[in-house]
C-alpha cells in the first residue's frame, strides 16, 4: 500500500499516506518498507538525508536486499553522503548475490568501466543475470561485453541482439550502442541503414549523443537520403 501511494498506482500520489503505511509495515517486520520510506524521504524532504540514511541502515540490518542495493549506490556515488567505495561495493555484491537484478546490472557497469581484466568474467555473468531478469540496463551491459570481448569472446551478432532487446525494453543506450555497432566499418555487422535507424530511435527518446549521430548521418546521407531536418 505504501509503495502504491508513493507512485500513485490506482489513484493520486499520497506522500503522507504512503509514509504512514510504510512505517506501519516496517514496524510490523517488513524491512524493505524502511528502504522504500528512505526513498520517499529523499524525494519529498531531501534536506532530511540523515533520516533517510538511518532508514536505509535499518532496512539493511533487517536483511532487505533492495536496501543493500540502494545504500550501496549511495555510498558509491557519494551524492547524498560522503562516498565509501569499499562498503558500497560490499553491499552491491551482497545484493547481487541475493538476486537483485539492478545490483547485478550496476556492478556489471562498474566492472566494465573499470576495465579490470581480473573481474571481467564476473562482470559478464552479472550482465547475463540482469538481462535474464528482463532488465533493460542488464541487456545493454550484456551487449557491451559481447561487443568488446570483455569477459567473453567477442561476438558482434550477440551484441546486436542484446542492444536491440535493451532498446525495445526502453533503454535508449541500447539503440545508441546498436547504432555505433552497425556504423563501425571494421565490424562484421556494418550496416549504415540499420545504424541510422537505431540512432534515430535513441534520439527520439532523449539520448543526446544519439541525436548528434543521427543528425550527422542524416546530413551526410549515410544510411539513407540526405535530410537536413
Amino acid at each position: 500500500l505504501g509503495y502504491m501511494l508513493t507512485v500513485g498506482a490506482g489513484g493520486p500520489v499520497d506522500a503522507a499516506g504512503a509514509e504512514n503505511a510504510l512505517r506501519r509495515a516496517g514496524e510490523a517486520g517488513e524491512a524493505s518498507a524502511w528502504a522504500n520510506l528512505a526513498e520517499l524521504v529523499l524525494a519529498q524532504r531531501p534536506a532530511e538525508k540523515a533520516e533517510a540514511m538511518a532508514l536505509l541502515e535499518r532496512a539493511v540490518a533487517g536483511g532487505a536486499t533492495n536496501a543493500r542495493y540502494r545504500l550501496g549506490r549511495v555510498l558509491i556515488e557519494g551524492e547524498v553522503v560522503a562516498a565509501d567505495l569499499a562498503r558500497g561495493r560490499k553491499l552491491l555484491d551482497e545484493a547481487a548475490e541475493q538476486g537483485h537484478p539492478f545490483a547485478a546490472a550496476y556492478l556489471a557497469w562498474m566492472i566494465f568501466e573499470a576495465g579490470n581484466p581480473t573481474e571481467a568474467t564476473r562482470g559478464f555473468r552479472l550482465a547475463q543475470n540482469a538481462a535474464a531478469a528482463d532488465l533493460a540496463a542488464g541487456a545493454n551491459e550484456l551487449g557491451r561485453y559481447h561487443m568488446t570481448g570483455f569477459g567473453t569472446p567477442r561476438d558482434p551478432r550477440r551484441a546486436a541482439s542484446a542492444f536491440a532487446t535493451a532498446g525495445e525494453q526502453g533503454e535508449p543506450s541500447g539503440w545508441y550502442n546498436l547504432a555505433l555497432l552497425h556504423n563501425d566499418p571494421q565490424d562484421g555487422t556494418h550496416n549504415q541503414t540499420l545504424a541510422r535507424q537505431a540512432a534515430i530511435r535513441a534520439a527520439d527518446i532523449g539520448h543526446v549523443p544519439a541525436a548528434a549521430l543521427a543528425g550527422q548521418m542524416l546530413f551526410r546521407a549515410e544510411g539513407g537520403p540526405r535530410d537536413r531536418v
